[in-house]
C-alpha cells in the first residue's frame, strides 16, 4: 500500500483496493483496505497517509532508500504478475519528519 502511494502518488481508494485485492469484490477489497489503514496507524502511532476518497502519503513522510526504487518497482511487477492469495507486502522504510525536518 505504501509502495503504491510512494510510486504513484495520490490514488483513489477504489483503485488501490482493487489493485491490492483483485480476486475479491470491490466492497470487500475496500473493507480490507480500511482495516489495513487502521492497523498501520495503530502499529506505527503515526498518520502515514492522508485518507478519504483519495489516499496519499502524508506530507511529512520521507521515503528512505530512493536509490532502490528500481528494485521496488521490479518487486511490485513480479508480485502483480502472479495472482496473490493475500495482499502483497513489500518492505520499505518510512519515516516521518516534524516541522523542523527532523526524522522520527
Amino acid at each position: 500500500m505504501l509502495a503504491v502511494l510512494a510510486l504513484d502518488g495520490p490514488t483513489a481508494r477504489d483503485t488501490l483496493a482493487a489493485l491490492l485485492w483483485p480476486e475479491v469484490p470491490l466492497k470487500t477489497a475496500n473493507v480490507s483496505l480500511r482495516q489495513r489503514v487502521f492497523r498501520l496507524r495503530r502499529r506505527t502511532g503515526n498518520d502515514l497517509m492522508r485518507t478519504g476518497d483519495v489516499l496519499a502519503l502524508a506530507e511529512d513522510i520521507a521515503i528512505d532508500g530512493l536509490r532502490d526504487w528500481q528494485e521496488y518497482i521490479d518487486d511490485i511487477g513480479r508480485l502483480l504478475q502472479a495472482p496473490p492469495t493475500r495482499a502483497p507486502t513489500i518492505g520499505i522504510a518510512v519515516t516521518s519528519t516534524d516541522a523542523g525536518g527532523h526524522c522520527h
